[in-house]
């Protein structure tokens, strides 16, 4: 789940009409062009009763957003394309254990996997496309 927020504003058109355009407009850009920032949670998907961690909540992270198409920040036609480029937290991520090493033979002594559970810090991009329309 994200939260995202585009740098925006009003502006008054030519017939004063005021409409939200993004601020990348000040630079030149295309007003359908924005940049923002975002705040992203990921959450368990066995609902925290199960899988390899026993959490509801399992990254977090935050990052730029940028977006293209008909961006107004959440209007009613908007038909937008959102590109998210962050970096987050996992918690809780099964991992082999202190000796173990993938597609090798165990340690010497060993007879079983053994695993652990640890945290970590990750980058993470992700795309979303807006295609509400008005009813």
């Amino acid at each position: 789940m994200t939260r995202s927020f585009y740098f925006t504003k009003t502006v008054r058109d030519k017939d004063d009409i005021d409409r939200t355009i993004c601020s990348s407009a000040d630079w030149g850009k295309s007003p359908d062009l924005c940049w923002g920032l975002f705040l992203a949670v990921g959450v368990n998907p066995s609902g925290g009763s199960g899988g390899s961690s026993n959490q509801f909540v399992d990254m977090v992270g935050a990052g730029l957003l940028f977006g293209f198409g008909q961006v107004k920040d959440g209007g009613l036609s908007d038909k937008q394309h959102n590109i998210g480029i962050g970096w987050g937290r996992r918690f809780g991520v099964k991992t082999l254990g202190d000796g173990f090493s993938s597609n090798a033979a165990p340690p010497k002594g060993e007879t079983q996997v053994r695993y652990k559970t640890t945290d970590f810090n990750a980058p993470f991009i992700f795309y979303t496309y807006n295609f509400s329309q008005n009813q």
